[in-house]
């Protein structure tokens, strides 16, 4: 883990503020609007501490760190808090560097070299902007190797402080079922979210799920109501443990382990030399 000193960078537009601590897994500290938190507020000193992180290249887990395609396995590192798996891929356990930044927008980088079990390198890009609707968050991979394709994901993982009226609103007719250790083995149906109404977060107190979603997710509660997705927007994972004062509300670009099972689609790699960006947003409803 390579977290530097956290040196705060603040953005301010239109109302919303937003407090990043690149060298904290460039990771977001505190998101408020109108002087009111969006997300919870946290200075680190790890990224799980903080309001929000970017997930990068993979998000959610791969099976005890066995990258599989077409035959092939490469070892990744297991994370401490996912033994034996590998968990969000690196740009959380890493140091970025602010390459611009203005009063409403920033971009963040952070450059792998191809080792610490990633056999791929790549150049990664945070591009915040603060606008009237909210908070965007692209996230660019480059694919540095001259010759092999890489396989690539992305996600965000906010915190929502947990009040009395939270609530998730969704579609989604399918989770993914996990076993003891958290990684996902299977999808099933399910019908939390199936009607497509808002379910209080007392009925989703314990899930640590990943939900195939149809659209957008709504996040609201006492400090108001928010969207979150992006057009590669594949579901969202919910983390909501019993007894905490927050839950995540994670969209992501792929299932749980789609990297490990070696279920990969066309989307999910990037050929050589190229790049590919996603874009995920967190707006005022």
């Amino acid at each position: 883990m390579l977290w530097g000193q956290a040196m705060p960078l603040n953005l301010e537009a239109d109302g919303w503020t937003c407090r990043l601590l690149p060298e904290c897994g460039g990771a977001i500290a505190a998101l408020t609007r109108g002087g009111r938190a969006v997300l919870r507020a946290g200075a680190g000193p790890q990224p799980v501490d903080c309001a929000s992180f970017p997930l990068l290249p993979f998000a959610n887990r791969i099976g005890h760190g066995q990258l599989r395609h077409a035959g092939q396995a490469w070892q990744l590192d297991a994370d401490p808090l996912a033994r034996p798996h590998a968990l969000h891929g690196h740009g959380w356990r890493r140091a970025w560097q602010v390459a611009a930044a203005s009063a409403g927008q920033a971009r963040l980088e952070y450059c792998h070299d191809g080792g610490a079990g990633w056999p791929w390198p790549y150049r990664a890009r945070q591009d915040l902007a603060l606008g009237e609707s909210g908070l965007t968050i692209a996230l660019t991979l480059t694919n540095l190797d001259p010759q092999r394709a890489m396989p690539a994901g992305t996600g965000l993982h906010p915190y929502f402080a947990l009040e009395p009226d939270s609530f998730v609103q969704a579609r989604a007719g399918f989770r993914w079922e996990c076993d003891a250790s958290g990684l996902a083995t299977h999808r099933c149906r399910d019908a939390t979210f199936a009607s497509g109404a808002p379910v209080p977060l007392g009925r989703l107190a314990g899930l640590d799920h990943c939900f195939v979603s149809r659209g957008p997710v709504t996040v609201g509660g006492a400090w108001g109501t928010v969207v979150l997705g992006g057009p590669a927007l594949y579901g969202f994972h919910l983390y909501a443990p019993a007894g905490a004062d927050f839950f995540c509300v994670e969209p992501v670009s792929h299932a749980p382990d789609a990297f490990g099972r070696g279920a990969m689609r066309a989307s999910d790699w990037i050929g050589p030399g190229r790049r590919r960006r996603w874009t995920w947003y967190l707006r005022a409803a």
